[in-house]
């Protein structure tokens, strides 16, 4: 690909620009007589500025105008270089003045003269660039390069899906092709292939969840550009459900496993290897994978090469799509376009720009945007005719391919940014290729290199940072990550494979990156024009020493470098660097030659292994922003950190080593960012923050020794916050809570606040209404919380409100309005003289999290279809919620058949559901299409006998069952048709279950088929409050802790005569914790103790009678003489021993003796045998720690 050379000139000179701006006025400058030089050198960039427009046009054909500008912009970069390091050695020059020109006036100084020839170079290198721009005849234009700025207004609440316009034929075409493929093939292979952002992977999602593939077993992998076997193997194995041994290369290495299913789909997305050998490995693992079954891969691919390599049956190339369509897109992107008055002089040109675009929606999106903001007629035949649609990207200017008229959309649309946005952007290149971005990590850096600060229209370079996001968003050069989990709106960001490709070219030679293999010719041809250094792989550093680093370089990151343990030595030689991004570093120390980069204003390094910073790096007066989270390590802050005036940003999460802060912290008052969460041993005084007035962002959040009190006393000045959060203060003081809502009253811009965590939270002041601004307000866990203000419904810009797991909030209190809604928490009401209820306003919203409480208010089934809830595929978390005991005016199993659930979620709570069973099709759309759910609730369903089949959820990790009084049984129902049910169950919790009285743990799929454990894997198992349960033929394998509370009859029942045939030899479990409470039993009667072995701890609790029988001990003794014995059990392996609460037990027999393995014995509130062992502490005596505990908690 041709690289874009000159296109950064525009936002480098504006960047230059400035610095002479602000040099012309500094009265140093002035003393120094620099005076002459600075207008000369102003006056010649407004020249040159002036026809920059024409020479990016020029450049297009025109190979010596884009070195022209190459030029232009390397010097522009030197003049800022020039001015930074003039502004921050200015204050040692400013005593240097003070002593030596006093004494004598006339007394030039050496930095005196080295700026003076700096600046003599660059002004003559400039004047012979403005010579040479008269060569080409540019000509000057009367375009603009201020900030465009973005009207706020509201756009159509319609989302037209760009991407799925004009696939639905495709798709249908694709499935009868795999349909049809030979009854014999037990691999088929269908590639779809085409240009990059054409929609391959839209249309392989499109497939992947249809309903035709619903009864498939399916899998989905991501390849990318780095071919990795063995995590494709993992993926596939993990998703599909599959033994160790049914994904080998050779089929004689496979292990004995169960049958594979009968269908399979896998998608392997994006896939760029070429070499046969490597291909060729790959289909033959596919294959074995469905075990004489089959299987079919859809493969996408940008090449056709790939795509015949890889073929089973003939390949698909995906169709670009119609001109109408990507108009269609277009129109969506101009703001009330179909209702002007004019739009038929536009339709035409508008068709004509569409024909352009390549049949490519992220082309249309891009040039819709331009044309949002031009409303002349002319303007939109400039931009049909522009020279970028002629431009290939081999550089030549003819003959154009489908993805060279996806790139000039893009370039097109990049030309039109101004100044600062395009260095903004280009600089994303910087991350790797479908990585996530993080806004305020960007922000500060794009601040760092100078290319935002505060400017007309914005009041601050923050706010200025914000619009360059938000216009990045809306001409869909970002986009919001999917994968990511935090919830603040527009946190994280992404970059499709097209965008990050144009910003790669524009980077040019400026941006090396280390990652790839190619050799790195730039470091010895012209190692100045590399400004950006990037390495992605560990070890890379190893080879460049001090001499590699470019003085020039102004940013240096490390990504996805875990293997880096040292800092490079040769950073330091880099004296303009701004950025040092160590983020994927695991470093043991910050060297201390990092106080010598003296222009830096941005470091961050997480996860130091040392005690100390060094004090050096208060020397870095320009930095801004310092990450050093993640370093529990580090004990204390250097005490002349109040020196860093310039620092705005201090992150120093889980830095749980740090107990006090420096005096001199007090002095930090340009700080915006302080995060002190996870610093469990800070303990601090208000001194240290009371001068820190220009914070917006607070973070105490799990601090244990920080009081409310003495917080109280810090927040009340800090006027300016916008965030804070205060997560798991340990303080159960309703004193202390009152003061800190009073000392909030004064935090008038406060927009985020989160109290989530606090158990001395009790109730929320009327005065929190007052804050008109919230809009964010997370009270999760606050457990004793009891009621919400009156006047919350009155806070108009409050749209997040949470409160799960608040077991003691009256939800009468819940604000409810007639026409906003507050999210995560939706409470539907019906209001009088309204037909329906206000569920129908959640049809335009699309939250990561989502709980729909009082279901029982819907009116009608058409008002649950409305609100379209499987299509809101930014759903991760979801509770649909009835209370218990109410009568709808809906039956439940048809609202909830109307409630069909996303495939985007991750976790679901279904509570208060009174309906028998479940509709068929829902059940049906559970099974089939919840491929990424892991975690379900299933609580308080009053009349509900049966389950849904969970077990065949791929990725279904925790699951709860509770309070089903209608549930008598769980058997092979519950785990679906097909094999491995509950594959990856880890955690099981069973409560409340009044009436469950038999749990089957073994099935098997059909007759003379093998039995399999129903939780193969499960870890952790909770059986709570089921009095009536008998667990059979033997007991669940539970590998780390069994907990069985007020469940009798599941310690009384052993096994039957023999476990699931699963090849082992003996029917006992291995459990390594047991924990039992609330037994009524004899503990002699504890069958189950005999069918357990590996226990390395039991802890009995609040159990009254464990001593009634001799044969007590003989339970907890594995020893030969005791083998026969019916009431033996398997407990040789015992370490920690417990009792709590057993005012039965009144002394251990001899037999504790016998416990060879015995360390730890625990006795708390058992009076007799707390006595017991004081007075024979020599039958105990060879427990090695034996704690005899009184008065307190285990």
């Amino acid at each position: 690909m041709a690289e874009i050379g000159g296109m950064l000139a525009a936002g480098a000179l504006k960047l230059a620009a400035g610095k002479l701006a602000e040099a012309t006025g500094d009265r140093v400058m002035l003393q120094w007589r620099f005076k002459e030089d600075l207008e000369a050198m102003k006056d010649t960039t407004e020249s040159i500025e002036a026809v920059l427009e024409d020479a990016e046009r020029q450049s297009l054909h025109d190979k010596s105008a884009k070195l022209w500008l190459e030029r232009l912009t390397r010097a522009s970069y030197d003049i800022s270089d020039m001015f930074d390091e003039f502004e921050v050695n200015k204050t040692r020059r400013k005593s240097t003045l003070r002593k030596f020109k006093v004494l004598n006036p006339c007394l030039t100084l050496p930095s005196e003269v080295r700026m003076a020839d700096k600046m003599k170079k660059i002004r003559e290198k400039l004047e012979n660039m403005s010579k040479e721009r008269q060569n080409y005849s540019f000509t000057a234009s009367n375009r603009s390069n201020d900030h465009q700025v973005i009207n706020d207004r509201a756009t159509s609440s319609e989302v037209i899906e760009a991407e799925v316009l004009g696939r639905n034929l495709e798709k249908q075409k694709i499935t009868d092709l795999l349909t049809r493929a030979p009854a014999s093939s037990e691999l088929i292979i269908l590639p779809i292939y085409g240009i990059g952002g054409i929609g391959k992977t839209t249309l392989a999602q499109l497939l992947f969840n249809d309903t035709h593939f619903e009864d498939y077993e399916k899998a989905w992998v991501y390849v990318s550009q780095t071919f990795d076997m063995s995590k494709i193997k993992e993926i596939v194995r993990s998703q599909l459900r599959l033994e160790q041994g049914q994904l080998v290369a050779n089929p004689q290495e496979q292990d004995a496993g169960p049958s594979a299913p009968k269908s399979i789909l896998i998608v392997l997305d994006d896939l760029w290897e070429e070499d046969d050998f490597k291909l060729d490995e790959l289909k033959k693992s596919l294959k074995l994978i469905g075990n004489g079954h089959k299987v079919h891969v859809i493969v996408t691919t940008r090449d056709a090469a790939i795509a015949e390599k890889v073929k089973t049956i003939d390949a698909h190339n995906i169709q670009a799509l119609s001109a109408n369509v990507c108009w269609t897109i277009m129109k969506s992107k101009i703001v009330g376009f179909e209702g002007r008055s004019d739009k038929k002089i536009f339709e035409d040109i508008g068709m004509e720009i569409a024909k352009k675009c390549g049949g490519v929606a992220l082309a249309a999106q891009a040039i819709g945007y331009i044309l949002r903001f031009k409303t002349e007629f002319n303007e939109w035949v400039s931009v049909k005719d522009s020279g970028f649609w002629n431009v290939s990207s081999s550089g030549s200017s003819s003959g154009s391919s489908p993805y060279d008229n996806v790139l000039a959309s893009l370039k097109l649309s990049y030309s039109t940014m101004p100044p600062h946005l395009r260095l903004c952007f280009a600089y994303c290149a910087v991350f790797p290729k479908g990585s996530d971005m993080a806004k305020d990590e960007l922000i500060y850096q794009w601040r760092a290199l100078g290319f935002i600060k505060a400017s007309d229209g914005f009041a601050t370079w923050q706010q200025l940072g914000e619009n360059c996001i938000k216009q990045l968003l809306e001409m869909s050069f970002f986009q919001r990550s999917k994968s990511s989990s935090i919830r603040v709106e527009d946190a994280v960001f992404t970059m499709h494979d097209l965008v990050h490709d144009l910003a790669r070219l524009i980077m040019g030679d400026e941006l090396l990156d280390a990652s790839t293999n190619k050799p790195l010719n730039s470091f010895v041809t012209c190692p100045d024009k590399i400004r950006t250094l990037r390495f992605l792989r560990s070890g890379q550093t190893e080879h460049y020493d001090a001499a590699t680093y470019s003085e020039k370089t102004r940013a240096l990151c490390f990504l996805g470098s875990d293997g880096i343990r040292n800092c490079p030595v040769g950073f330091s030689t880099a004296k303009y660097l701004r950025v040092l991004d160590l983020a994927e570093c695991s470093l043991k120390k910050l060297p201390s030659s990092i106080g010598e980069l003296r222009l830096l204003r941005y470091l961050n390094a997480p996860r130091i292994h040392d005690r100390v910073v060094p004090s050096c790096i208060t020397k870095l007066s320009k930095l801004i922003f310092l990450g050093l989270p993640h370093s529990p390590k580090i004990s204390e802050l250097p005490e002349s950190i109040g020196e860093m005036e310039s620092l705005m940003y201090l992150d120093l999460s889980d830095c749980s080593g740090i107990r006090e802060l420096p005096k001199s912290f007090e002095k930090l008052e340009s700080l915006v960012h302080l995060d002190f969460s996870w610093c469990s041993r800070l303990s601090s005084t208000p001194e240290a923050f009371c001068r820190l007035t220009k914070l917006q962002y607070l973070n105490f959040s799990d601090n244990y020794h920080l009081a409310l009190r003495v917080l109280s006393e810090v927040i009340k000045n800090l006027i300016e916050l916008r965030y804070l959060k205060l997560s798991g203060i340990e303080d159960q003081e309703s004193e202390s809570w009152d003061d800190f809502f009073d000392s909030i009253i004064t935090l008038s811009n406060l927009e985020h606040l989160d109290l989530s965590s606090n158990c001395g939270l009790k109730t929320i002041p009327d005065s929190l209404c007052s804050h008109k601004k919230l809009r964010t307000l997370d009270l999760n866990y606050c457990v004793n919380l009891r009621r919400l203000p009156e006047n919350m419904s009155r806070m108009d810009n409050l749209k997040f409100l949470n409160a799960d797991f608040c077991k003691s909030l009256d939800m009468s209190t819940w604000p409810i309005t007639k026409s906003s809604i507050m999210l995560p928490t939706f409470v539907v009401s019906h209001f009088e003289g309204e037909e329906g209820s206000n569920l129908v306003l959640l049809k335009d919203e699309n939250p990561h999290e989502l709980a729909i409480r009082r279901l029982e208010n819907v009116r009608s089934i058409e008002e649950a279809r409305r609100i379209q809830l499987k299509e809101k595929q930014n759903l991760k978390i979801l509770t649909l919620d009835w209370t218990s005991g109410s009568k709808g005016f809906v039956e439940d199993m048809e609202l909830l058949g109307a409630l069909m659930l996303p495939s985007s979620l991750e976790c679901f709570v279904l509570r208060g559901y009174n309906s028998v069973s479940f509709t068929p099709a829902w059940l049906k759309g559970f099974a089939s299409n919840l491929t990424n759910l892991s975690e379900i609730t299933l609580e308080g369903l009053s009349q509900c006998n049966s389950l849904p089949p969970l077990g065949q959820l791929p990725k279904l990790f925790t699951l709860s069952l509770k309070a089903m009084p209608s549930l008598t049984k769980i058997d092979r129902g519950f785990c679906g048709h097909g094999v491995k049910a509950f594959a990856q169950l880890n955690q099981l919790t069973i409560s409340d279950m009044e009436n469950l009285e038999e749990w089957t743990v073994a099935y098997s799929n059909g007759e003379g088929a093998a039995e399999e454990f129903m939780f193969p894997e499960l870890c952790f198992l909770v059986i709570s409050g089921c009095r009536k349960l008998r667990v059979s033929p033997c007991p669940p394998r539970v590998t780390e802790q069994w907990t069985i509370i007020d469940s009798d009859r599941v310690l009384l029942r052993g096994c039957g005569e023999s476990g699931p045939h699963t090849g082992s030899s003996t029917s006992s479990a291995f459990v390594r914790c047991l924990q039992v409470e609330s037994c009524r039993t004899p503990m002699n009667q504890w069958k189950l103790l005999r069918h357990l072995r590996g226990v390395d701890l039991l802890a009995i609790r609040d159990c009254s009678d464990v001593s009634s029988s001799p044969e007590v001990a003989r339970t907890l003794v594995s020893h030969p003489s005791w083998e026969q014995s019916k009431v033996l059990g398997d407990l040789g392996s015992l370490k920690h021993l417990s009792f709590y609460k057993c005012e039965g037990l009144m002394s251990f027999p001899e037999f504790i003796k016998q416990l060879p393995n015995l360390n730890y014995l625990h006795v708390a509130y058992s009076p007799e045998l707390r006595k017991w062992c004081e007075e024979n502490k020599t039958k105990i005596g060879h427990i090695r720690k034996p704690i005899i505990l009184v008065d307190s908690e285990l």
